[in-house]
């Protein structure tokens, strides 16, 4: 069996065990409360991912036990799925935008700050939105 790709997997996994820690999802909002409940899914799915692998990090090459490789490519097309339904549903609440953003943040920005997009990138605009949804840095969301 090939070795996984760990870049394959890269948007799904490094943000936490990179040390990006996502403020918690706001469990009120009826309104949005299957866009909370979906973002929720993705970052305990992501944070799955990072326990899995973190025992690898320091490998050069790195060959995941068959039983990590299948829970992995499960929880990556679970992720895909989670992320259609999740992009499908539109949020009107606050804590909808920000669930939606904790969600994207993980996927755009693998290492936290450390890992943020390159200035003048188009990536870095949405990064940048995601983190005033947030308040990721500091500021209080609207």
């Amino acid at each position: 069996m090939a070795a996984p790709s760990l870049s394959r997997r890269a948007a799904l996994v490094l943000p936490v065990a990179a040390g990006l820690s996502c403020t918690s999802i706001p469990a009120h909002a009826a309104a949005d409360a299957e866009i909370i409940r979906l973002a929720a899914e993705i970052l305990a799915g992501h944070d799955e991912c990072c326990r899995l692998i973190a025992p690898y990090f320091q490998c050069v090459a790195v060959r995941y036990p068959a039983s990590v490789t299948a829970r992995l490519d499960h929880l990556t097309q679970r992720h895909h799925s989670l992320v259609e339904q999740l992009s499908n549903l539109p949020a009107t609440t606050a804590a909808g935008y920000r669930a939606k953003a904790q969600a994207l943040l993980t996927w755009l920005a693998p290492g936290g700050d450390a890992d943020a997009p390159e200035p003048g990138s188009d990536e870095r605009l949405v990064w940048s939105l995601c983190r005033d949804l947030c308040a990721d840095h500091g500021r209080e969301a609207a």
